[in-house]
């Protein structure tokens, strides 16, 4: 079975069963929200390592993690405070380096975590997180093909060779179109521009979370984040775009009002 191949067997196993966590909540949701947030801290952790910097796994995995336990325990403010207060106890054992990695295993998985526990609390939580998810894949796929098909002027060579303007368009409207086809059909309650901009900064959002992953990697000089996942990489390398798009959604529908 060749690369597509392999992608594609995964994913048809994988998006039922992780739509299927999101729309039931509770146990099932924070099993797969922690399990994303714990692998993708430990890939982290291995992309510091690359870089000759030795930090503790557990360190990382656990600011990344307290503050959406700590959301589910007491608030947003227990589990924030609590990963701040790790991630510079951290730095009594491993200096500054300790400080640095806990605090980004927070900001980069802990508080994108976070949101999306609170944006799946809300009312329609299960559309509102869902179309998040439906949206960034259904950009990703739609980059993917027209890239590799019809993409001609690179987007950002010096960091991503393979995407290009082409690309990065049509995974755009991609996420337009989810959102405006989930208003279409009633899935969520907000206004057709409010869908049109939520579509708009998911595809923006999302691909600037593609490209920040992507120089990770490329400063570490690595192709994948991991090869946990057969044809897909690592986790990092399949929700780098959610991670991003969570806070803008969140934002907008937070400033706009709606949750």
């Amino acid at each position: 079975m060749g690369e597509l191949g392999r992608r594609v067997a995964v994913a048809a196993v994988a998006i039922p069963g992780i739509l299927g966590s999101v729309a039931l909540g509770g146990v099932p949701f924070l099993t797969f929200i922690c399990g994303m947030v714990a692998v993708g801290a430990w890939e982290l952790s291995g992309l510091v390592e690359v870089k000759g910097v030795r930090v503790p796994k557990p360190l990382i995995i656990s600011c990344a993690l307290l503050p959406v336990l700590g959301w589910y325990v007491g608030g947003e403010v227990v589990g924030l405070t609590l990963g701040v207060v790790l991630a510079l106890f951290g730095g009594l054992f491993w200096g500054m380096w300790g400080v640095g990695a806990g605090l980004t295993g927070l900001g980069y998985l802990g508080v994108p975590g976070w949101l999306a526990s609170v944006l799946r609390a809300g009312r329609d939580g299960g559309w509102t997180l869902g179309s998040v998810l439906v949206s960034v894949w259904a950009m990703d796929t739609a980059a993917y093909f027209v890239g590799r098909s019809l993409g001609k002027r690179k987007l950002w060579e010096r960091i991503s060779p393979k995407k290009t303007l082409e690309g990065a368009a049509a995974g755009l409207s991609a996420a337009v179109g989810v959102y405006l086809g989930a208003w279409k059909l009633g899935l969520l309650a907000w206004s057709f521009w409010d869908c049109f901009a939520l579509g708009a900064v998911v595809g923006v959002g999302g691909q600037i979370g593609d490209l920040i992953e992507s120089a990770m990697k490329r400063d570490a000089g690595l192709k994948d984040s991991s090869g946990l996942i057969p044809g897909h990489g690592g986790v990092l390398d399949r929700f780098d775009s959610f991670l991003f798009a969570v806070p803008v959604v969140y934002l907008y529908l937070k400033l706009r009002g709606l949750i």
